[in-house]
């Protein structure tokens, strides 16, 4: 990899910290960018013509499909070239296939434009967590890897907090504006969401590397037995040794997250249905709910950082996101029988609060799923790993909701709540098979990394 702007430990503070904004930056810019079908979904039904289950597949199988292809190539290209480059490419494409969708005259044209936005997205996540351990101090890694994930969580809430208010500004406003003519006012969310990227992409190049030397390491659990496998020397060796252990772990996430996120990507479109909510408002105040629990979440989750010492632990990482999925599911199920916008909305956001904690702690997870050198692509495995879970969950949603009734109070919430247990009750049942496995995984990747297999100490 490209080291040449790479700066010793001693760096002044303000770099990786800048680093670190810049790289949450990124990651809300991606993440907003395809959370606005989930705005429009009432406008975009009206004007394209679109069902459920076309919504459903904008968010599902072909968005899916065209990631997972294009995730190892870019992961590959990660691992090979300076990834900050890598990762500003991806940048400039998604913004273009942003703006793209504003000038979509159906539903073909839209879904074309959201599989290049897919394809511009599909290393996003892997690059981003291979990258944080080379920009951010050892001691600080936790604390960088909770904020990078709840940037993650964030992202969604803003995108609908602030893109439904502007709808709405827009809507309330369009006979004032100079591009009254330009179509719609969704398209022009479209629009505005994509020019972002040009600036932050450069941002990103201005970012500094520490030496891999620097690099922060992972500690291993002190309770999990050593791992009698050697060190791999190449990638297919890695895979050979330890691909059932990756697939298990990177399932049990897929299925965390979707049920996680079905919640996100559908209960705007529900607050309209059942409870005859205005778009922008609904999005607004699912926006804004979503954004104060993942506050309070971010809030306990930086508490929990700050007594940890040294390196984070990716086994018990694993067993936080086990932990935080099988809590939540009660709160999910009361979903199903909530009799106002008020107590649906506290209790996703009592869901989220506790997820938001829980699965910050996937990047560490991830982090230690392969040796430094093969990080980013075993990382972007993660993409064609969970392409059942990711293009199956959306759309289930979109056809239990037209077999129920798309139409009536209940239909989709009801359908939202089933996915969202059923993708939460798979990923606990994994994490409980794979804990073992995945500790075994963690000390083979330190051998790999010639490190020392024990319990790592803090970083002075």
């Amino acid at each position: 990899m490209n080291t040449a702007n790479a700066r010793n430990s001693t760096a002044p503070p303000w770099l990786w910290v800048y680093g670190l904004v810049v790289l949450c930056a990124v990651v809300v810019l991606g993440i907003a960018a395809s959370y606005l079908v989930t705005l429009l979904v009432q406008p975009l039904r009206v004007d394209l013509k679109l069902t459920d289950s076309h919504i459903g597949q904008l968010q599902g199988s072909v968005i899916a499909v065209a990631a997972a292809l294009a995730a190892f190539p870019i992961g590959w290209l990660s691992d090979r070239l300076d990834r900050r480059w890598v990762l500003a490419g991806c940048v400039v494409v998604w913004s273009a296939a942003t703006c793209a969708a504003g000038l979509a005259p159906n539903f073909d044209a839209l879904m074309w434009a959201m599989v290049v936005l897919s394809v511009g997205e599909a290393a996003l996540i892997p690059i981003i967590y291979a990258v944080t351990p080379r920009v951010v101090p050892a001691r600080r890694l936790a604390m960088a890897n909770l904020l990078v994930y709840s940037s993650i969580v964030l992202s969604g809430g803003a995108a609908l907090a602030l893109g439904g208010a502007l709808y709405e500004w827009v809507s309330a406003n369009r006979a004032a504006l100079p591009w009254r003519d330009a179509g719609e006012s969704w398209r022009l969310i479209f629009f505005i969401a994509g020019l972002a990227g040009p600036v932050v992409a450069v941002m990103l190049l201005l970012v500094r590397l520490r030496p891999i030397a620097a690099v922060a390491t992972l500690a291993t659990s002190p309770s999990t037995p050593a791992s009698p496998i050697a060190a791999p020397q190449t990638y297919v060796d890695f895979l050979r040794s330890h691909g059932g252990s990756i697939v298990l772990i990177f399932t049990a996430l897929g299925a965390m997250n979707m049920g996680w996120f079905t919640l996100v990507i559908w209960i705007p479109a529900v607050l309209s249905r059942s409870f005859g909510t205005e778009v922008g408002a609904a999005g607004v105040a699912f926006g804004s709910a979503s954004m104060a629990a993942t506050a309070v979440g971010v809030a306990a989750g930086l508490w929990w950082a700050a007594r940890t010492k040294g390196p984070p632990d990716p086994v018990a990482g694993l067993r936080m996101v086990r932990n935080g999925s099988l809590a939540v599911i009660p709160v999910i199920v009361l979903m199903a029988w909530a009799p106002n916008q008020t107590v649906l909305l506290a209790l996703t956001a009592i869901a989220i609060a506790v997820l938001v904690v829980a699965a910050a702690q996937a990047p560490t997870m991830m982090q230690g799923i392969a040796p430094m050198s093969f990080v980013g692509r075993t990382i972007a495995l993660f993409v064609i790993v969970i392409l059942p879970v990711r293009a199956g969950a959306p759309v289930a949603v979109g056809m239990l909701s037209d077999h129920f009734g798309a139409d009536t109070p209940t239909g989709l919430l009801h359908a939202v709540v089933l996915v969202s247990l059923a993708m939460l009750l798979l990923a606990v049942l994994l994490l409980f098979i794979s804990e073992r496995h995945y500790a075994r995984l963690v000390e083979s990747n330190r051998r790999a990394d010639g490190l020392d297999p024990s319990p790592a100490v803090a970083a002075p």
